[in-house]
Formats: C-alpha cells, structure tokens, sequence
C-alpha cells in the first residue's frame, strides 16, 4: 500500500474524519483494494472501509478519473486494434469495476501524455 493512502486510512480512524485527497492512480488502487465498497458522484470517489482492529475509515478522491464516455471510446478503438483484453477492462469499469476503471484511467492519461 502506498505511503499517501496508508497516511489517509491511518488519518480518518485518529480523527474520525473524511480525508479528502487528489486522485492519483496508485492510492485510488490501494483504496480500491482496501476498501468495503465505493462510490462516484460528482467528480469525487468516496471509499470506506474497516481496518482488522473494527476501526471505520473513509477517504474521498477529487479529480476523479476519466468520464464514461472516454472508457467506451478507449474500449472501441481496443476492439478496432485487437486488443480484447483492454476492451473487457473498459467493459468492466463501465460495469462499476473500481480496479478497472483506474486501468482505463492510466491508458488514457498515458495516451494523452504522449500526445
């Protein structure tokens, strides 16, 4: 787990707060791995979860990931060059998959670095 969402759970339980960060795709994966459930609203991803001790946490992410629209055109030109794989990731985070949703985030912003 990375540093900055160790930092932000560890955060929440001593201040019984939301933490609220910018969104970056290695924490938004760790919260997606730690995490009871999500949700997206707004431009805002709001995790929560319990840790092994029963201590509540929650921690929201700004900036959040790309639109909808962005994961369907990626998962069409994924089909147009073969890459099946990609297109079912795409599939997936259009379904509510959290982790395959930050997998379509990094490709497009890794697309539009290069470009």
């Amino acid at each position: 787990m990375t540093k900055q969402a160790k930092a932000a759970i560890d955060r929440s339980v001593s201040h019984n707060e939301i933490v609220t960060l910018d969104y970056a795709y290695e924490v938004a994966t760790d919260l997606s791995a730690e995490s009871e459930d999500s949700v997206e609203a707004n431009g805002v991803t709001e995790y929560w979860g319990t840790r092994d001790d029963g201590e509540e946490w929650r921690v929201h992410l700004r900036g959040v990931s790309v639109s909808d629209r962005q994961i369907r055109a990626l998962g069409e030109e994924a089909v147009e060059a073969g890459d099946l794989d990609m297109a079912n990731v795409c599939a997936d985070a259009i379904n509510g998959d959290e982790r395959a949703r930050a997998k379509c985030d990094r490709a497009i912003r890794d697309a539009a670095a290069q470009s």
